[in-house]
């Protein structure tokens, strides 16, 4: 067995080994066999077989489109009179 740690929190919510076992929700590993899916799955760098170091960043292989928050220079201004 290996242990492996996603690389982040939206490989967490997909990811699973072929014989069903995922990732938490609240954090941590996964216990995963050695085989041929496990080490693609690391080649590919979706799993670590080291937990990250600090935050793990948003992913860079994925477009997540949201619209964009309003700034304090484009919000609309309420007067009230």
């Amino acid at each position: 067995m290996t242990t492996v740690w996603p690389k982040n929190e939206a490989v967490r919510a997909v990811l699973k080994h072929l014989n069903g076992v995922g990732f938490a929700a609240g954090g941590g590993s996964a216990e995963w066999p050695d085989d041929k899916f496990t080490q693609r799955r690391i080649e590919d760098g979706d799993v670590l077989t080291h937990p990250a170091q600090g935050s793990i960043d948003a992913p860079t292989d994925l477009i997540l489109r949201t619209r964009p928050r309003p700034t304090p220079t484009t919000a609309p201004t309420v007067t009230i009179a």
